[in-house]
């Protein structure tokens, strides 16, 4: 995760690069990846992938973020998107902006994500084992 805005957000100041006529303060940072080919012929192939942002509450003895991702709904601290990245090597980044709950005290602490990436498996065609299933 990479962005300068992310330093020293002031929670007097509304906006940010993203949402800069918001009244809610908010920062905005890049969450990115890249997957090496791992066999020549691998190369350049598209993989999905769900990847996963969470705003401090995974940390021990944090049960509540001061950070949510959703403007409409302002509890989510997690947010999940479905990305496809190629196998080549670069870096593919996605643009995630983050907003400070109103009437947050504790504007020392640093805000602590997490990042995680999940493979999203293709579904497997129909078959007759699926209709098996409806029996």
């Amino acid at each position: 995760m990479e962005n300068n805005e992310m330093k020293n957000i002031d929670p007097t100041k509304s906006g940010c690069i993203t949402d800069a006529f918001t009244n809610l303060t908010c920062f905005t940072f890049e969450a990115c990846c890249s997957i090496d080919p791992y066999e020549q012929t691998s190369a350049n192939k598209e993989l999905k992938l769900m990847y996963a942002v969470e705003a401090e509450t995974f940390a021990p003895n944090k049960k509540f973020s001061r950070v949510f991702f959703d403007r409409d709904n302002k509890k989510s601290n997690i947010i999940k998107r479905e990305v496809t990245v190629r196998t080549d090597g670069r870096l593919s980044c996605q643009r995630v902006t983050g907003y400070i709950k109103e009437n947050t005290r504790d504007i020392q602490s640093p805000i602590k994500l997490r990042l995680n990436y999940t493979l999203v498996e293709s579904k497997l065609p129909n078959s007759a084992l699926n209709a098996l299933n409806q029996f």
